[in-house]
């Protein structure tokens, strides 16, 4: 595999963990714009041309505008992540050999380095030298490759 192919095959990999970071990103503005709308002093008079009239009605107007934006960009981005992620997962199920499944499952889902899968799978997977699971990371590496026509 050509280095170009590499590298473009590993960015389509991480997709998913980004596409899962973009998506807490985006729930957690959500978040704090709904902490700022519920911390919000309440008007002391309960006279509301007055509250209306008020710096606060303003700022809670501004925030609830904010946070409507802001959900619309969560659902937004909750629906590309999701489908990101959910192509990615669908691409590595697609690799028949079932060891190369499981290292790209653990490494691009799973977010672990492949010395965490040789610790934590290694016995399991049959393989006992770093090396060769870097070999069979690359062999997974040209299944995608070859799936996705890269």
């Amino acid at each position: 595999m050509d280095e170009r192919s590499y590298e473009k095959t590993v960015e389509y990999l991480k997709g998913y963990r980004e596409a899962s970071r973009d998506l807490a990103n985006a729930k957690l503005t959500l978040d704090e714009l709904e902490t700022k709308i519920i911390n919000l002093p309440k008007p002391i008079t309960p006279d509301t041309v007055k509250v209306k009239e008020s710096k606060l009605y303003s700022d809670l107007s501004d925030l609830i505008v904010r946070y409507t934006d802001s959900w619309n960009q969560y659902i937004q981005a909750a629906e590309n992540a999701m489908a990101r992620m959910e192509e990615v997962r669908c691409t590595i199920e697609q690799v028949e050999d079932d060891r190369l499944r499981v290292i790209l499952y653990d490494k691009y889902i799973g977010g672990h380095t492949l010395q965490d899968i040789l610790d934590r799978k290694g016995a399991v997977l049959k393989i006992t030298d770093y090396r060769w699971l870097q070999r069979l990371h690359r062999r997974s590496l040209e299944e995608i490759k070859i799936i996705k026509k890269f």
